[in-house]
């Protein structure tokens, strides 16, 4: 499921989840699938989105560092799209890591922050 994920394979990821692959699997970090959004292109992640989220998945899950899958997408490379998805969904863009790190420290220290300059008026 991560090497999937990691590899920025949608439609296989999807593939795995129709064929009975367990949504809520948890890497060794703690992340869940919603967090490995931000490892795929575009193409039907709103779809795989929803999947996962109808599968009960916790869109404020928290990894081992305190990151959500918003905040992990943010400072991951999760595609603009990802980050709309995510808090068309109800993401919490107040959320902030265990450290105290909020969407906009993680942007800025990923060099993101004209990327989803639309969080900001959130």
């Amino acid at each position: 499921m991560v090497r999937l994920a990691r590899h920025g394979d949608t439609p296989a990821l999807a593939a795995w989840l129709a064929a009975g692959g367990d949504p809520h699997l948890r890497d060794p970090a703690r992340r869940t699938m919603l967090h490995f959004l931000a490892y795929l292109r575009d193409d039907g992640v709103e779809t795989l989105l929803l999947d996962l989220l109808a599968a009960g998945l916790d869109l404020e899950a928290r990894d081992r560092e305190g990151l959500t899958p918003l905040l992990y997408a943010v400072a991951n490379g999760g595609t603009v799209t990802t980050v709309r998805a995510l808090v068309t969904m109800g993401a919490d863009v107040s959320a902030v890591t265990f450290s105290g790190a909020g969407w906009a420290d993680l942007a800025r220290a990923a060099g993101r922050l004209s990327q989803l300059w639309f969080l900001v008026e959130l």
